[in-house]
């Protein structure tokens, strides 16, 4: 499951009376403590107005209007209600008074809204594609703008100001490609950046005008004291392959080097407010252009472990939000140095762990109740309507004490509707082969249970979530629901038993594995033959948290595996999933501990 991810824009409206402004949005992780696990993340959207002359004038001379042109909207939020059997985790919509608004949006990962809040563009991935698709702000009428497979893949989009261009991050630089059309892929997009010898390349771009963008991008040695730490970086788009000027305030040096994760600007350009990792985890605000300094915004007390912060400006720029321990706070800024107190948001009654915080610009329609026009730039795919399928009959019982992984195939039913509770290391069907052509499974749930073509494989005991969905406008056509439990599969009766092979493991913050690992796979090789299908899921350290750089890391492991298996002859149908930091072996925070997270898993499925 993807993820994700997160991205921002300004827009760019010609008025020789008005200040050009750009809105962001930034991606919000938070622990979903009753499911165990972290959940992905998202990003805050933005609306701005600005005149081309003004801007310049303004950028030269450092001005700031007395007033922000943008209007808030609602805030748009994954979280979760309900208990037990009518638990749901959803995408919901509400004032920061508590007041909730409808919202018709099914996708979080890597959201961020156009100009005038009309559109609304994300990443996805399944199985071992990804996908950058643009919709109406309520999700209908979507459509693939560029697609791949396999490895690298895209992600955090961000629309143009005037919404006709997206910049993304792939394979750890920056591209840009036209909003409009579908169908394309990573050869017709423009590269930006550089990334050698960045470290840890470039990620996260976010407009400040139609020519000057931000992102995060790895420091240079001696730019902030060690090669590897993140910063942020402001370039013009026009130079291509210049990887623009690296802002200092966001970078410490020793001993508190400091990675500079997640981060916004605000409307009028002025400044940047940033999450950053050093000896606990915060939150600052810097100028943009290098001058003064760090504002403190919010700092973790030690050893509290309150380490996912997001933060994003308002659309009219006068608060700032950010993730908390897995609830948001809000604190109004003046624009120069002063902020207010920290309040809490309020949320709908029964809602509880947000996270993935998008702040809506008002003109944003969000309910599909309310008739709405297709994208103007974007063609939407037909929807496509699986044909009823009628479920074969279920194995003999008698067959499941037997089983045996990629030998013995024991429940060949197809389930449109999940059993009410399955066995942890077991596998079900969902989908038939011709439904697997045109439809993919996302799992919401990626620690307890991952997709594998039309396979929900279940890894671990817990709540799993899964969807259906149609691979081309990614509408939800079924939710399945299932308890996974320790029971043996010969006295649940239901699936087919998989194996779960010990862990490989692998260098920090590479896809290199390590030597015994290593040594280890000639033994793999004649187990992985054996099998109908292979699924390997990637894992990350979780110090950063669910970012899209671990996700893309652990995708990373997981087809390092599947290319050395196969130099060793291995064959079979093999798929990778990318679970990055959401199903952590360790949360301590030592080198010995987060080395147990680092791994990938192979499971062998009948």
């Amino acid at each position: 499951m993807c993820v994700v991810v997160e991205f921002h824009q300004r827009p760019n409206w010609s008025h020789s009376t008005l200040l050009d402004f750009w809105f962001s949005k930034l991606e919000f992780m938070s622990k979903k403590r009753i499911l165990r696990r972290s959940t992905f993340t998202s990003a805050f959207v933005a609306v701005a107005l600005l005149s081309t002359t003004v801007a310049t004038v303004s950028h030269a001379l450092g001005l700031r209007p007395t007033t922000y042109s943008g209007t808030n909207g609602p805030l748009v939020y994954e979280a979760v209600s309900g208990f037990g059997p009518s638990q749901r985790m959803g995408v919901w919509a509400s004032t920061p008074s508590g007041t909730e608004t409808s919202v018709s949006l099914t996708k979080m990962t890597g959201l961020d809204f156009s100009a005038d809040g009309s559109k609304v563009v994300w990443t996805e991935q399944g199985g071992s594609t990804w996908s950058i698709r643009v919709a109406n702000a309520n999700g209908t009428n979507s459509a693939t703008v560029i697609s791949g497979s396999g490895f690298p893949s895209g992600g955090n989009p961000t629309f143009s100001p005037n919404g006709n261009v997206i910049a993304f991050d792939y394979n750890n630089d920056l591209y840009e490609i036209s909003a409009t059309g579908t169908g394309k892929t990573i050869s017709d997009a423009t590269r930006l950046t550089t990334s050698s010898g960045m470290g840890m390349g470039a990620r996260r771009p976010k407009y400040l005008s139609a020519t000057r963008i931000a992102y995060v991008g790895g420091q240079p040695t001696n730019a902030c004291s060690s090669n590897g730490y993140s910063g942020i970086y402001i370039k013009d788009t026009t130079a291509q392959g210049n990887n623009g000027s690296l802002l200092t305030n966001s970078c410490n040096n020793n001993p508190n080097r400091t990675y500079a994760i997640d981060f916004d600007v605000s409307p009028d350009n002025q400044w940047i407010v940033f999450r950053g990792v050093a000896t606990n985890n915060f939150i600052a605000l810097i100028k943009t252009d290098n001058s003064g300094s760090r504002i403190s915004v919010y700092d973790s007390p030690s050893g509290s472990g309150d380490s996912q912060h997001r933060p994003v400006f308002s659309p009219d720029g006068t608060m700032i939000a950010y993730d908390k321990a897995g609830a948001f706070e809000i604190r109004t800024f003046d624009g120069a140095s002063s902020l207010g107190t920290a309040t809490p948001i309020a949320l709908p009654a029964g809602v509880r762990a947000p996270a993935n915080l998008v702040w809506a610009p008002a003109s944003a329609v969000l309910s599909a109740t309310t008739t709405t026009a297709a994208p103007a730039t974007t063609a939407a795919p037909a929807t496509t309507t699986p044909t009823t399928t009628v479920a074969p009959k279920t194995t003999a019982t008698s067959s499941y004490a037997n089983a045996i992984p990629g030998v013995t195939v024991t429940d060949t039913k197809v389930y449109t509707a999940a059993p009410a509770k399955v066995a942890a290391t077991s596998a079900i069907d969902v989908m038939t082969p011709a439904e697997a052509k045109t439809l993919d499974i996302v799992s919401r749930t990626p620690s307890v249970c991952l997709p594998n073509d039309e396979d929900l494989v279940f890894i671990d005991e817990g709540r799993c979530i899964a969807q259906v969905v149609n691979e081309k406008t990614r509408k939800v056509l079924r939710t399945l629901r299932t308890t996974v439990v320790d029971d043996d599969i010969s006295e649940i009766k239901v699936g087919n038993e998989i194996a779960v092979l010990s862990p490989l493991y692998f260098d920090a913050g590479t896809a290199t594995m390590k030597a015994p690992s290593v040594r280890r796979l000639n033994s793999l090789t004649t187990q992985v033959k054996a099998a109908g299908s292979i699924l390997v899921a990637g894992h990350s350290g979780v110090l950063m948290g669910d970012t899209p750089e671990n996700r893309a890391l652990s995708r990373r492991r997981a087809a390092a595996v599947v290319s050395a298996l196969k130099k060793r002859g291995a064959t079979g149908d093999f798929a990778i999933a990318a679970v990055g930091a959401l199903d952590p072996v360790s949360t301590g925070s030592s080198r010995a501990e987060q080395d147990k997270n680092r791994r990938a898993v192979v499971v062998l499925i009948p």
